[in-house]
């Protein structure tokens, strides 16, 4: 209980922010704040299963104008053993993606499946949350999911 009231006395992301950016999250409905505020990292090292990178990966078109391309990120994840998968369901064998979307090229976030089956993000510079559905966080900020990866986990030896 301690630690539910120190997440909710610094947490950045308020409701207005919520409801604005992200219509179909509603706390303590289909997500929970699980990390306090921070910008040490963000969705894409997040995803990868790291909390001190924040990783971006520019594209400059030919009128030299910055745009977050999918194919980068794709290309990024697939450097770390993922590979592209329609299927995405929970299976304890793989680490699961996926990446949101708008405009069918522009990518916007990702997030990554947990072995309870809900799904975790770093929502901006602002807290990790554990989402219920990926379309809790749909239909916003965010646009859609519109691309699966897996990648093997490894088995550490103790």
């Amino acid at each position: 209980m301690q630690e539910a009231v120190v997440l909710s006395k610094i947490k950045k992301l308020n409701e207005f922010q919520i409801e604005r950016s992200f219509p179909n999250l509603k706390h303590k409905e289909n997500f929970e704040y699980t990390s306090n505020q921070t910008d040490d990292y963000n969705c894409v090292a997040w995803a990868n299963e790291k909390d001190d990178d924040f990783i971006t990966i520019p594209y400059y078109n030919s009128n030299d104008c910055f745009n977050d391309m999918l194919e980068g990120y794709i290309n990024y994840f697939i450097s770390f053993g993922f590979e592209r998968t329609e299927y995405f369901e929970k299976d304890n064998k793989y680490t699961i993606i996926a990446l949101y979307t708008k405009d069918e090229n522009q990518f916007m976030h990702v997030a990554r499946l947990l072995e309870n089956g809900k799904w975790t993000s770093k929502i901006g510079n602002w807290e990790d949350i554990e989402h219920t559905t990926l379309n809790s966080l749909s239909g916003g900020a965010y646009g859609e999911p519109t691309v699966f990866m897996r990648k093997l986990k490894t088995i550490s030896s103790s």
